[in-house]
Parts: C-alpha cells; sequence; structure tokens
C-alpha cells in the first residue's frame, strides 16, 4: 500500500493568511504613512518636558527676582534665566521643533513655587493639531 504524502497548505489555509494580512495592512499603513501626526506629537511632547523641565528648575533655584522663563516662537523653545539661555549640556537651548511643525508663540515666568500665568500652545502641521495646556500652578498636560 502507497503512503500519501500531503505537504504544503490548503487553499483555506492560504486564503485566511491573505485576509489577516489585508486586515493589519489597511489599519497599520495610514500609520506609517501620515508623518504630519506624528511630529505633531513629537513638538508638542518636547515641549510639554520643556516646560516641565523649566517648572522643576525655578522651584530649585530660582527667586522672586529670577524667575525661569520659557518661551516658545512658532519653531522654538527656549529656557531663560536672567536673560540668558539654560545650557545643561552644549547647544541645548534653544530646541527646535520637528521640521514643519508650528507653534503659537507663548511666554511663561514660572515663580519660586513654579506657579505661572495659565496659558495654552497649539502645534499645527498639514492640518494636523495638538494643544497643550498650562495652568496657573504650572501643571501643563494635553
Amino acid at each position: 500500500m502507497a503512503t500519501i504524502n500531503n505537504r504544503g497548505f490548503s487553499l483555506i489555509e492560504l486564503m485566511a493568511v491573505i485576509l489577516v494580512i489585508a486586515v493589519i495592512s489597511v489599519v497599520a499603513y495610514p500609520r506609517f504613512t501620515d508623518t504630519n501626526v506624528a511630529s505633531v506629537q513629537t513638538g508638542r511632547d518636547q515641549a510639554l518636558s520643556v516646560i516641565t523641565y523649566a517648572q522643576q528648575i525655578a522651584m530649585a533655584r530660582a527667586s522672586a527676582t529670577n524667575p525661569i522663563e520659557v518661551i516658545v516662537s512658532a519653531n522654538s523653545i527656549d529656557v531663560r534665566e536672567s536673560g540668558a539661555s539654560l545650557r545643561p549640556y552644549a547647544d541645548a537651548y534653544p530646541e527646535s521643533l520637528p521640521t514643519g511643525v508650528s507653534a503659537t508663540p507663548a511666554t511663561f515666568q514660572f515663580d519660586k513655587l513654579g506657579r505661572t500665568t495659565p496659558s495654552s500652545i497649539t502645534f499645527s502641521r498639514g492640518g494636523v493639531t495638538a494643544t497643550i495646556q498650562v495652568e496657573a500652578s504650572g501643571y501643563a498636560h494635553y
């Protein structure tokens, strides 16, 4: 009696794999091709970390006559003390926003308790926007 050797995949198995790959492609492709969203989120997260850093520095060493200041321009973020950009490492500030991302200009001065004037910053690129809200307590969030 001859033995039957079945090798390979059935048509049903191949179709199931193709269907799974198609669904993953449809869901994942826009996430990899829309760089506007990623760039705006990167700019927003970068600004959020700079604002938090400035608040921490202000609470650690600022005096009433020498507040720490964050200056957001259309394409960069700067942290200043006594009018000069902070340099915790070489070429630290001002930091440039990702290419093509613009921000609404804003200035925040943090006092010894980390407080500032409340405001918001909006980042945009290619119709995509993201906003950071800075509270009077100095808490920044999106």
